[in-house]
């Protein structure tokens, strides 16, 4: 039997997926760094010989700085984290994904699409992400389908910083049409369904309650 792969937050969206896919008794391995310093690349080289069908790629950051203080080893970092390592870890299950007619899942951000302030170096990486999937939802094509998806701000352990700030939770608050923030466990179901759904390739699916399509209501 075939096993679907997640990687990176162990207790956030990772998580959510985990426990969706193990309620429907299908095999599931989940990894993720204990410490700053793991390699998840070389946790992930364990299991390549493991029977992969999807890849759920989890791993992202919130790296919020103005320009002048966004360092080139921000910058490095950060696409490193959002594009370096999941590019490695799909070479190290590319047969298996082929072989299985599989789906790999990866995680953007609206910043790739919407101008945000101190969202340079999320930007930049997040819009590498988006733009390799396309290349490589044609390069696998017609065996895997790969696709994104574009998540505005979510509760999760990675933005708890901003959360805990009354300030900043407002402020975030204040720009979501809906009134509330993405709820991983939403994002799960979609990561889910697309992931199943070969009708779907190439794509960025958005889940920001409509913050890049909506201009939200003012209060009279």
């Amino acid at each position: 039997m075939s096993k679907s792969l997640i990687v990176g937050s162990p207790e956030g969206l990772g998580l959510h997926l985990k426990k969706k896919i193990e309620s429907t008794d299908q095999e599931v391995i989940h990894i993720f760094r204990e410490q700053k310093t793991d390699n998840i690349v070389e946790i992930a080289e364990h299991y390549k010989s493991e029977n992969i069908s999807k890849i759920f790629c989890c791993l992202g950051n919130i790296n919020l700085k103005s320009i002048l203080s966004t360092s080139a080893e921000d910058m490095v970092n950060d696409f490193n984290t959002n594009l370096v390592i999941p590019h490695e870890i799909i070479k190290l299950f590319y047969r298996s994904l082929v072989t299985n007619e599989g789906s790999i899942i990866l995680f953007s951000s609206i910043a790739a699409a919407k101008g945000l302030s101190f969202h340079s170096s999320i930007s930049a990486s997040k819009s590498a992400v988006e733009g390799y999937i396309r290349s490589l939802s044609a390069e696998l094509a017609p065996k895997v389908n790969a696709n994104v998806i574009r998540l505005a701000l979510m509760e999760s352990p990675m933005s708890e910083f901003i959360f805990q700030n009354e300030r900043s939770k407002k402020i975030s608050l204040d720009m979501q049409p809906m009134g509330k923030f993405i709820n991983p466990s939403d994002v799960a179901d979609m990561a889910l369904a697309l992931s199943s759904n070969k009708s779907v390739n190439g794509q960025i699916i958005t889940i920001d309650g409509g913050m890049t399509t909506i201009t939200k209501k003012t209060k009279i």
